[in-house]
């Protein structure tokens, strides 16, 4: 039952907005920012919500009372909306065939063109329409006025779970660079991503990029580095930064091999043979983009082919370019599968090593004389 206070923070919220999931975002965003989770899960205390005029007043509570929370002002937003029983993934999944109370957490679901839209406002980094990995996937127990629904979450695509980065090289003929580059996140990565910018010490958050740097060029100096507002849960998090290095390439006389701009990690695939099945947390993708400006004084002298590979678990492009004084590298990687089951191991190990070979080609420039 919504109270004077949550009916005015209502109105307050959705003001203006024309759009039924402007306003369900909005409303979403308050709960998920605003409303502290905090749990004192004693006695009934563990099964009983408290009163959302109590929730609202404190500004605190644990998944069920925030879930109730949400409920209320979208209900008073004039939406249909309910709240919501989930086994995470780390816990059991709902068995339609045996009751019980197997559920270690609540969430919401609002109705909206006819699709329910599943949300966790406990997931205070997780924007609107996401949700945690955990919580993916899962059948679960909707609770309605009268009745109820068991309904599966959606697990994300892999486009939803997108890491962007690009990199800017200016390089010089005493091997020494300077180089800007843009890390931008998406879905479960964003989540990820936005919470260690939120939380961390802005001393930390420079001595990581530092860190980052040195893969780049050893010495490497970091010159800047800005953030987008990452308490804007509408918009995904972007890091950007600028370094410079003295210490670039790999040098033989005048042949001058350029750093491995990608590389296909081998670590999963690392067992002759695995007992259990690979487990990814979600579907996601990785794209990478390389320009590099080369001196005047430098021409190609070999570059790698570009490939395309792809299996029914992962898709893999790496494509190289060369256009005047200037290198170009771009690489994407797709999961298409989040489970691979041990009697595909054999198989995906081929794969994979297979493409990290192709993968651990380097570009070769030569100094003119």
């Amino acid at each position: 039952k919504a109270s004077d206070a949550i009916k005015d923070k209502v109105n307050q919220l959705i003001h203006g907005l024309k759009s039924d999931e402007e306003k369900a975002r909005a409303i979403y965003n308050f709960c998920a920012r605003e409303i502290r989770y905090v749990a004192v899960e004693y006695g009934q205390a563990g099964y009983e919500p408290h009163r959302a005029e109590e929730i609202f007043l404190n500004k605190y509570g644990d998944c069920k009372d925030q879930a109730i929370l949400l409920v209320t002002m979208l209900r008073e937003a004039g939406f249909e909306a309910y709240p919501v029983l989930i086994g995470t993934k780390d816990y059991y999944d709902l068995n339609e065939d045996l009751p019980s109370m197997r559920f270690n957490h609540a969430i919401a679901t609002v109705k909206i063109n006819d699709a329910y839209i599943f949300l966790d406002p406990t997931a205070e980094t997780c924007s609107f329409g996401d949700l945690p990995a955990s919580d993916q996937a899962r059948k679960v127990l909707v609770f309605q006025d009268n009745s109820f629904k068991i309904l599966q979450t959606p697990l994300s695509k892999a486009e939803d779970n997108l890491v962007r980065e690009e990199l800017v090289i200016r390089a010089n003929s005493d091997g020494s660079i300077k180089a800007k580059k843009k890390v931008f996140t998406f879905g479960y990565y964003d989540q990820g991503r936005r919470y260690w910018l939120l939380y961390t010490p802005p001393k930390l958050i420079e001595e990581a990029i530092k860190e980052k740097i040195q893969e780049v060029s050893i010495g490497a100096q970091l010159e800047d580095y800005n953030l987008s507002d990452v308490a804007d849960l509408d918009k995904p998090t972007v890091l950007e930064y600028a370094f410079k290095g003295s210490d670039y390439f790999i040098i033989a006389a005048d042949i001058y091999i350029l750093p491995l701009l990608g590389k296909i990690n081998t670590a999963l695939v690392s067992k002759e043979s695995r007992r259990y099945p690979i487990e990814f947390d979600v579907l996601d993708k990785f794209e990478k983009t390389i320009e590099i400006k080369i001196p005047p004084n430098f021409k190609l002298r070999f570059m790698p082919q570009s490939f395309e590979k792809e299996s029914r678990w992962i898709k893999i492009k790496i494509e190289y370019r060369f256009e005047k004084d200037t290198l170009y590298y771009k690489e994407t990687k797709t999961l298409k599968q989040i489970i691979i089951p041990t009697s595909e191991y054999q198989d995906y190990k081929k794969f994979i090593e297979e493409v990290a070979k192709l993968s651990k080609q380097q570009i070769v420039l030569e100094k003119i004389r």
